[in-house]
């Protein structure tokens, strides 16, 4: 039987679980056991940090063991997932979730810093008088000491470590590139021969090194495609000739079968796009510019799911809303494998905006741009009359472009309330 994971990765996760556990046990324990403890605010004849420590590490251990219970819960029921996946405001991708777990993280580093302060500023000031330091040291001192106890951040530097041995150990283990094709509207596709994505999900990514390149640089790149022995980039070539994506370019030029090109790669990282569940009607993809990779495997997720359904009612509908300044967008190689599927099930729009506006198509756009607005009233009003419709819409592309389309999902929602939208964000900014 063949498993989803190594036995490297396994151990890995194991390890990283187990850290929790053990940086806990090693903390207390230094508290009775000074003699070996090789942190000096531990070292204390009369005890007094004790409480203190222990005060930091139960409410640093709460605050894991709710966050660890949150995502369970919102991986396990949709309710939830959808409350904590709402975006607090009408422009930005920031959600529910996010805004409330930095607002607790906050209170907890207020409530853990209330209670040191006093003792930190008197045990400061005592030794102040006696040795005569300025006033200049004694704030900062301690300000930083009443911040939280030094030794809880021993899980992080555990988890930091381990996380900067595996981005280390990535430089010992190059793959190839395998096939490199320039497509027709100047964009680059990709192909390097490594296991690394076998697991990967849709609208994750890996950071890529190239060697020949940069030793140092690493650039996030999105997963077009992934199989068990090869993962799938589009890139541009960049715009100035010492950016790093336009080096890769001119070195990816030099590539022919006979030569090697190594590529270091890290990952897959990032949050997936879940397509493996019936859970809308219609799926919405409003992309520009090279946001169409993140877009690809998913489209592809959907389009296999649709295979196993009988009924045609029942299958989801995809649109693919792709913009970009560049001509000749719909000839690109990835595309191709979708020419004989329905257009009842997909449908592919493209928008060329670098002056010569639509050539692709004849929808009307809005300052040289699509509008999200029409794409949803196009596609969503109309089948929402007489009954209540499930829609999911993937947006990344520029900053810009991203705010433009989430103002345009929060009026499309308060004029349509028939219409239940679902939305993910990833901008290039992230």
């Amino acid at each position: 039987m063949a498993f989803k994971y190594s036995l490297c990765e396994i151990l890995l996760g194991v390890t990283s679980v187990a850290l929790f556990p053990a940086a806990y046990i090693l903390i207390d324990l230094q508290q009775d056991l000074p003699s070996w403890c090789f942190a000096d605010t531990c070292i204390d004849a009369k005890r007094s940090m004790q409480p203190l420590v222990r005060k930091d590490l139960a409410i640093f251990y709460i605050l894991l063991f709710l966050t660890a219970t949150i995502i369970v819960l919102a991986r396990k029921s949709t309710a939830i997932s959808h409350f904590f996946s709402k975006r607090v405001f009408k422009t930005s991708s920031i959600t529910v979730a996010e805004l409330g777990w930095f607002s607790i993280l906050l209170v907890t580093l207020a409530m853990s810093f209330g209670w040191n302060i006093n003792y930190w500023w008197f045990r400061r000031l005592k030794n102040w008088t006696k040795v005569g330091k300025p006033l200049s040291t004694l704030v900062p001192q301690t300000l930083f000491n009443a911040s939280g106890d030094v030794l809880s951040v021993i899980l992080g530097l555990c988890l930091y470590a381990i996380d900067g041995f595996t981005r280390f150990s990535f430089r010992f283990s190059p793959d190839s590139v395998s096939t490199v094709s320039f497509e027709e509207c100047g964009y680059i596709t990709v192909t390097v021969s490594t296991p690394k994505a076998r697991n990967a999900c849709p609208g994750q990514f890996m950071r890529v090194n190239v060697p020949s390149v940069s030793q140092l640089e690493f650039h996030p790149w999105s997963i077009v495609r992934a199989t068990d022995t090869s993962v799938t980039f589009l890139f541009g070539g960049g715009h100035i000739d010492r950016e790093w994506s336009a080096k890769v370019a001119e070195k990816l030029k030099q590539f022919d079968k006979s030569s090697k090109i190594a590529v270091n790669l890290q990952g897959p990282y990032g949050k997936a796009i879940e397509v493996t569940r019936k859970t809308q009607d219609l799926v919405l993809f409003y992309v520009g510019g090279t946001g169409i990779a993140a877009s690809i495997q998913a489209i592809d997720g959907v389009l296999a799911r649709n295979n196993f359904d009988v009924d045609d009612a029942g299958k989801t509908k995809v649109v693919l809303a792709w913009s970009a300044r560049r001509e000749n967008m719909a000839a690109i190689s990835l595309l191709q494998p979708w020419k004989n599927v329905s257009c009842d099930v997909l449908e592919l729009e493209f928008f060329q905006t670098n002056g010569n506006l639509e050539v692709d198509t004849k929808t009307p756009a809005e300052e040289l741009r699509m509008n999200l607005t029409s794409k949803l009233k196009k596609h969503a009003s109309f089948e929402s009359k007489n009954t209540e419709l499930n829609v999911g819409v993937f947006i990344c592309g520029p900053p810009e472009f991203t705010k433009d389309a989430l103002r345009s999902v929060s009026a499309f929602v308060s004029e349509n309330p028939k219409v239940s939208l679902e939305v993910e964000v990833e901008s290039f900014d992230v």
